[in-house]
């Protein structure tokens, strides 16, 4: 298995078990917050929050891996991993093939924490992926699905058009 993709795994693994050394030892180090894979498809994306289904197909990413990973993982280290990614060098705006960016794998995996700290940090609410969909467009769809709104609340309080249209 290729070592960036170990480390990818053991980043995500030690925010879901919330392991804050392990977050720390990682986010810290600036040459791993500014790793880069390529993904073919968000939904494609090897930051879903089941490891098993990684590919080493989908391996070749465009965003800065390790604040998508904190972004696609719902843990109480999430925001403290992205602002210590971000400080180290990450570029939180970053986006791959498809125009997706750390901003859109938060609202697509419903992580308000994330979310909230991608907005404070700069992220572009109103980014747009190759099919013009915008955050508030991932929120509104996970949101309804799980009966959660929250994601939809950061980001109206942010500013991101509700009415914001897709192409087509």
């Amino acid at each position: 298995m290729d070592q960036n993709f170990t480390l990818m795994k053991q980043f995500q693994e030690a925010l879901q078990v919330g392991d804050l050394s392990s977050v720390k030892k990682i986010s810290s180090n600036e040459q791993y917050a500014r790793l880069t894979v390529d993904v073919v498809s968000i939904d494609e994306a090897p930051v879903k929050v089941n490891p098993p289904s990684w590919s080493q197909a989908h391996y070749e990413w465009g965003l800065t891996c390790l604040v998508a990973i904190a972004a696609a993982t719902p843990s109480e280290y999430s925001a403290f991993a992205i602002r210590n990614l971000h400080k180290n060098g990450a570029d939180i705006n970053h986006s791959g093939p498809e125009k997706i960016r750390p901003i859109h794998i938060a609202a697509r995996q419903n992580n308000p924490q994330a979310l909230s700290t991608l907005l404070r940090l700069g992220a572009d609410f109103e980014a747009r992926t190759e099919t013009g969909k915008t955050p508030i467009h991932f929120c509104s769809w996970v949101g309804a699905k799980a009966g959660n709104a929250e994601g939809l609340d950061i980001l109206i309080l942010a500013g991101a058009d509700v009415n914001s249209r897709t192409k087509g």
